[in-house]
């Protein structure tokens, strides 16, 4: 049985391999070689750094999590989240982001986060910049001076004009 690293890789190759099948594209607009050379590329670095990611995440654990995370890997519900968090990395635009989905993917016994944070997470980080992670995390160190909505399951922030305004740092 291959790994979860060889089958994503396989899975990245197959899905060029289709690409490739278009040759008659290729005759007609010459450009569209660069187009799916620039897709090929930016999809398998995206995936390589999931991939380093979660063994990095792994590398933590005990002998026995890794373990247990080495046959969750191998189950169908296992194979189908690895492949869900896989899917979401690869349309990240944010290598932080990409890390964060491997770190939440690697709790699998939710230790540290539930799966409906998870969940909320792996949502949130679709699509999502570093830049837009950058933001989020300069608002979270001046997170004092900002507002939160209560009666929500997880802390939510408004940024008002005012507290912009107020602070040095944001307004700068």
């Amino acid at each position: 049985m291959e790994s979860g690293e060889e089958a994503l890789v396989r899975a990245i190759e197959q899905a060029g391999e289709v690409i490739d099948e278009y040759s008659d594209l290729l005759k007609v607009a010459p450009i569209a070689k660069y187009v799916v050379g620039a897709y090929r590329w930016i999809r398998t670095w995206r995936i390589k750094t999931f991939i380093r990611a979660l063994n990095t995440a792994a590398d933590d654990l005990s002998a026995e999590d890794r373990e247990k995370l080495d046959k969750y890997l191998s189950s169908k519900p296992g194979l189908e989240i690895l492949a869900d968090f896989a899917d979401a990395a690869v349309r990240s635009r944010s290598p932080t982001a990409i890390a964060a989905l491997a770190l939440l993917y690697a709790d699998m016994k939710d230790q540290r986060y539930s799966k409906d944070f998870k969940a909320a997470a792996a949502h949130a980080l679709e699509g999502i910049s570093e830049d837009v992670v950058e933001a989020f995390l300069l608002l979270i160190s001046n997170e004092q001076s900002i507002p939160h909505v209560p009666g929500t399951p997880y802390p939510v922030m408004v940024l008002q004009d005012s507290v912009v305004a107020s602070s040095a740092l944001l307004s700068g």
